[in-house]
């Protein structure tokens, strides 16, 4: 192998660790995205499921009354 290929070869070398590199910070990115999308799924239910309970307990009190 002489030297023209072995450069070449560690420049693809280099081209794949960088792309690999690319790919897992794509992968974190997306993994934290979607992680803080849960959570606020998750505030936002147990907001919506503390509105009914307040609902069903006003109306409870009303038909008891």
């Amino acid at each position: 192998m002489n030297n023209r290929h072995r450069r070449v070869a560690k420049l693809k070398a280099q081209e794949q660790k960088s792309m690999k590199a690319k790919v897992i910070a794509a992968y974190e990115l997306a993994n934290n995205f979607l992680d803080g999308v849960a959570k606020g799924v998750t505030v936002a239910w147990d907001a919506f499921v503390d509105i009914v309970d307040s609902i069903s307990r006003g109306i409870d009190e009303a038909l008891h009354k």
